[in-house]
């Protein structure tokens, strides 16, 4: 009979598998990603409560949550983006386990019978997986590229915004 771990345990490892990617996603070397491999993460939960649209198994859920986590911090998360962070981190899954696949030259091309060789399926499969990952990264705005394109576009919006002329009709209509 298996005996079911105490809710305290769960918490921490939820927290845990959270605090380690975060740190892997902002760049510290050593983190302790072996965390998540060790622990049971029931749901993927990010600080703003968003959710994935789909069921994701454990690295996947990490890689949602490491990822909301960032943009959250970043002021550039909405509750809208959940489908967008749902396929990113599914189509990262992907991406990594056609990685390990692909150990050497040989294994990024098939010899067929008739002498001809193609890439393999997992390469193709890496590619496209690669492809939507860059696709969705940018309209995240996963890039220092892509975020400076976002807030400059954020700033630009506030600043017109700000913006009234003395002589603007709509504004002496609207103050009136």
């Amino acid at each position: 009979m298996t005996k079911k771990a105490p809710k305290n345990e769960q918490k921490t490892a939820k927290k845990d598998a959270i605090l380690a990617l975060d740190s892997f996603l902002i760049g510290k070397e050593e983190a302790e990603i072996e965390i998540i491999q060790n622990k049971h993460v029931k749901k993927a939960r990010t600080i703003t409560g968003i959710r994935p649209t789909t069921k994701l198994n454990k690295q996947e859920k990490a890689y949602f949550t490491a990822v909301a986590n960032f943009l959250n911090d970043a002021g550039l998360l909405e509750v809208v983006d959940c489908l967008l962070l749902t396929l990113l981190a599914k189509n990262y899954a992907v991406w990594s386990l056609m990685q390990e696949q692909l150990n050497n030259v040989s294994d990024y091309f098939v010899t067929h019978s008739n002498g001809t060789t193609s890439p393999s399926h997992f390469y193709n499969v890496s590619q496209g997986a690669e492809n939507q990952i860059l696709k969705l990264s940018t309209k995240l705005g996963l890039s220092p590229q892509d975020r400076s394109k976002m807030l400059g576009a954020l700033a630009s919006a506030e600043a017109v915004k700000s913006k009234t002329s003395k002589q603007d009709n709509l504004n002496n209509l609207l103050n009136e």
